[in-house]
């Protein structure tokens, strides 16, 4: 147990289990230990808050070291139930210390993974369910049962509930369904601000939590239930009315948490759920009751949403409604152009009293199998304020999906595009996509393409018009994976004659392994076709146009120093290639060899 030693002062005598006279003496001379209790509390609180216990390969006891210097910090720790409060599994001994220490104060308990040595046991959770203020417990059904039993009652304390049944997923045939005896915390949430269930069913209709901030709803995908207890969940126009009447929310996660049989027809409901507070938005359903939601839900354009369809299905792309709703829906996430208008002669990094030009980033990301991702990124080169999974088709015919998307994106607002072609979508592929669809992309000054051996998408976009791509100044290709050498040639022809025809390409990154059979071959040809080039050996799928702060430093055309230089080929990055006396209409002729590209 605890020892009274005091600090720089004489050892207790041995055997001894209080302090002595003259000891108790020597500690009210000093300052640290004849602090009022309630300043000792205030003090032990903060560190309670910087060194909590641990458990690990042994006990860490953290802030309760204290009660190991002198009687009287022992006295003042033990006294204050608001210390013993934060329950953490440090074994049966200490869990019961600190629950007896706690009293009938409100209890916090650390994320939690329960199984059957864990102390306390689920039993003694449960039955202090009205004392409880935080409680995250995972585990499976049969462990958590004790809890689920209990979850029907009121409690009065509870600010946050997170109550995870894990390893549903892979039990596909008569599992037991985990469920609530009643209505969850007794109908009513109190202070509850803070929801997360995951394959936990309760009675819906008496839902009622108007104070919550954040909501988390998690079930299985419906097709590995076997009794019908999908249709145990709420319809969307159920679901609509619930999360109306949380008018703070700011946190919405929805994972299969709605039904709707293939017979029933998904109306608009009369009223659009407005959430003008959310910040963060998941829904992963079917595409018709995702659709089918979102027909009737009004966000902030910078709410960061993600919509996942994860299903297999082959749906009629050009005509498919629910399909065009998902693509509007992220579309019209964007602020309105006045917003962020910038003046006519400011370029795209801003200048001198002016913000930056508004940036709009599509990425589309072909996956191979069929799976189709579209990611927008706006004002935040790194944030991702929305992700759209579109089903899965394995068909091979790539030509209706890439139609229906590139038709109903906001063209005329994207200012860079990052393209990954790993399903090797060809040249006249492309060209057909383009020429129906109308392509012209007025602000599009960026372009990322990944992946794309043959570079067919590269190809067929500076094969159209100027018009189409007025602004096109910056190309990156990162091939990770090597690039065709025998495209070299139709490559080079290619952006010679975009800068022929108008488009004001300037500048061409390569990121590309130096092993890459014909990476010098690339370099030579791209230094010679582009007034700047920039070589990186950083080759790597997913990095984004900018996402390289060494590589992005000169993207844009910024002067170097002599030791940025230096330093970039530390890092292993190469400089912009330029030859200031060339003139910009460089000849095919004029290819490999002919300029030099610092490694």
């Amino acid at each position: 147990m605890a020892s009274a030693l005091v600090v720089g002062g004489p050892r207790r005598p041995a055997g001894k289990r209080e302090p002595t006279q003259e000891l108790e003496e020597i500690n009210a001379t000093r300052a640290a230990v004849s602090l009022p209790l309630e300043i000792l509390v205030l003090i032990f609180s903060n560190l309670l808050s910087s060194s909590p216990p641990k458990k690990g390969a042994g006990i860490e006891l953290g802030w309760i070291r204290v009660t190991h210097v002198c009687h009287r910090w022992r006295e003042a720790a033990i006294s204050a139930a608001i210390l013993w409060t934060r329950i953490t599994d440090l074994g049966p001994e200490w869990t019961r210390v600190s629950l007896e220490r706690a009293g009938n104060a409100p209890l916090r308990l650390d994320r939690y993974e329960v199984n059957s040595d864990t102390s306390p046991p689920v039993e003694d959770i449960a039955s202090r369910l009205a004392q409880m203020r935080v409680l995250p417990i995972i585990g499976s059904h049969d462990i958590l049962r004790p809890l689920l039993d209990r979850l029907h009652g009121p409690a009065p304390r509870l600010e946050s509930l997170k109550v995870v049944v894990h390893g549903e997923e892979e039990q596909a045939q008569n599992h037991p369904m985990c469920e609530v005896r009643g209505s969850l915390l007794n109908g009513s949430g109190g202070p509850l601000r803070h929801l997360w269930l995951k394959n936990v069913f309760f009675q819906w209709n008496n839902f009622k939590f108007s104070g919550l901030v954040s909501l988390s709803i998690h079930y299985r995908e419906h097709r590995y239930y076997t009794n019908g207890e999908e249709t145990r969940l709420p319809s969307v126009p159920s679901m609509i009315a619930i999360i109306r009447e949380m008018a703070n929310l700011e946190e919405l996660r929805l994972t299969n948490a709605m039904y709707a049989s293939d017979s029933e027809e998904l109306r608009h409901d009369s009223e659009p759920l407005s959430l003008p507070r959310l910040q963060d938005f998941l829904i992963d359903q079917n595409k018709t009751i995702g659709a089918a939601f979102l027909r009737n839900v009004i966000v902030k354009p910078q709410t960061s949403m993600k919509v996942y369809c994860v299903e297999s299905t082959n749906p009629a792309w050009e005509t498919d409604e629910d399909i065009r709703t998902l693509l509007n829906f992220m579309a019209n996430l964007i602020p309105s152009p006045e917003t962020y208008e910038c003046c006519s002669d400011c370029d795209s990094n801003g200048h001198a009293g002016c913000d930056p030009c508004p940036y709009l980033c599509y990425q589309f990301i072909l996956v191979p199998g069929g799976g189709f991702e579209v990611i927008k990124r706006s004002h935040d080169t790194l944030y991702e304020s929305c992700h759209l999974r579109l089903p899965t088709d394995d068909s091979d015919d790539w030509l209706p999906r890439l139609k229906t998307v590139f038709s109903t994106m906001p063209q005329d607002r994207l200012t860079v595009i990052e393209m990954r072609n790993e399903v090797g979508v060809s040249i006249d592929e492309w060209t057909e996509v383009f020429m129906t669809t109308g392509l012209s992309w007025p602000k599009v000054h960026g372009l990322l393409v990944e992946l794309d051996h043959n570079c067919s998408f590269l190809i067929a976009l500076l094969d159209l018009q100027a018009e189409a791509i007025p602004s096109l100044q910056l190309i990156v290709i990162d091939a990770e994976e090597g690039l065709a050498l025998d495209m070299l040639d139709e490559i080079a022809e290619c952006i010679v004659s975009a800068r022929e025809r108008g488009v004001p390409l300037e500048r061409i990154g390569l990121r590309m392994s130096p092993d890459s059979e014909g990476v010098e071959q690339w370099k030579n040809m791209l230094a010679a076709v582009v007034p700047k080039f920039r070589y990186s050996t950083e080759a790597e799928t997913g990095q984004g146009l900018y996402e390289s702060p060494s590589f992005a430093m000169t993207l844009f055309g910024e002067s170097e120093s002599e030791e940025d230089v230096d330093g970039d080929e530390d890092e292993g990055e190469g400089e912009w290639s330029e030859d200031e006396d060339a003139e910009d209409e460089t000849s095919a002729a004029n290819l490999p060899g002919t300029v030099h590209v610092l490694d």
